[in-house]
This record gives structure tokens, C-alpha cells and sequence, in this order.
């Protein structure tokens, strides 16, 4: 089995997104699950703009020469694609809505469509309820409401934990390492 791990932090330095991608990652490999990891931030992703929306001619190709490719060839390429999703402003960051928004250039047949959805995607955000995490949750569901019928998605509030969630010391509380180890499971073992 090959998993993929994303993170769509736009924090280079290691906040929780990457921690828990580093925590995740050791826990599939002691289970022998080939893992790969993409932090979003570290890669050349660009939002649609400045364009003539040449992704809806007969012959699209993308103006961007960037970095976006090789993310859907990535999770193609997986078995299972896990995202940590951090809570900015009650929506997802900037590189969530760009690699979303993005995905026009990369669909334009059915065969590439369908060798995206056989692909098992399951989300991780990361955010306070009274900060905007159901509105993420709600937004990844909406996002699936026509294609994947029981959306995975584990919300990590650090208010619950005790914690605050920009210092990025969410992965030190056990219960957090408990629900990742669950939820994980939970998605291979199924």
C-alpha cells in the first residue's frame, strides 16, 4: 500500500500540519506502508489567475509552469491521500482553494477523472470550531458531496487539548497521538 501525506500549511517552519505529517508517517512505516510526503508550501503552486481560462479549450494547457502536475500525479499514484488542512481565517489556506481550483487543467478526460476518485482521501483539520473548523469540514464535505459518499475527516481542535494552536504543540499531547493512531487505522484497516 502506497500513502501519500500533504500538508497544505503555508508555514515553512514545523507547525502542527508538519508534525503530525512527521508523526503519521512513522507510524505508517513501523506498519510497513510506503509513505510519501508533499508540504504544499515547499512547491511552486499558483492560484488561477491572470489566464484565458485556456483549461476549458479543446487543447488545454496551462499557462502556469509550476509545481501542480505533480501533486495529482502524486496522489494518483497513491493508494490512500491523507491532507492536513489548517483552519486560516475560518476557510482552508490559500494552497488548499489554488490545488482545488487548479484541478481543471488536470480533468480534462474521464480516465484521468476516474484514476483521481478510485484514489481514498481522508482529511485531518486542524482548527477550532469557534474558529472556523466545521466551516472547513463543511467546505471538504461539500467538495465530495457528489463523489465520495462518507468523507473522513478528523477535526483537531487545539482548544480541546489545552493547547494553542500556533505554537504547533498539538502532536506532544498523547489523546492527539491516540486519535491520529485511531483515525489512521481506521482508514488502512477498512
Amino acid at each position: 500500500m502506497n500513502v501519500l501525506l500533504i500538508s497544505f500549511s503555508g508555514r515553512k517552519s514545523d507547525g502542527n500540519c508538519s508534525k503530525i505529517l512527521d508523526f503519521i508517517s512513522r507510524y505508517l512505516q513501523k506498519r510497513n506502508i510506503n509513505v510519501s510526503k508533499i508540504r504544499m508550501v515547499d512547491l511552486d503552486i499558483r492560484p488561477c489567475v491572470d489566464c484565458e481560462y485556456e483549461c476549458f479549450n479543446s487543447s488545454p494547457k496551462c499557462p502556469k509552469d509550476d509545481d501542480i502536475y505533480f501533486v495529482y500525479e502524486s496522489i494518483m499514484k497513491s493508494d490512500y491521500t491523507i491532507m492536513v488542512i489548517p483552519v486560516y481565517s475560518a476557510a482552508p489556506p490559500a494552497l488548499y482553494f489554488a490545488w482545488r481550483e487548479r484541478s481543471q487543467i488536470i480533468f480534462q478526460t474521464e480516465e484521468i477523472y476516474k484514476r483521481y476518485e478510485k484514489v481514498k482521501k481522508a482529511y485531518i483539520v486542524i482548527g477550532n470550531e469557534e474558529a472556523g473548523g466545521n466551516d472547513v469540514v463543511n467546505i471538504i464535505k461539500n467538495y465530495h458531496i457528489n463523489t465520495q459518499k462518507n468523507v473522513n475527516i478528523l477535526l483537531l481542535q487545539s482548544s480541546k487539548y489545552g493547547q494553542r494552536s500556533i505554537e504547533g504543540n498539538l502532536i506532544n499531547v498523547p489523546q492527539v497521538q491516540l486519535d491520529l493512531t485511531d483515525f489512521v487505522d481506521n482508514l488502512i484497516d477498512s
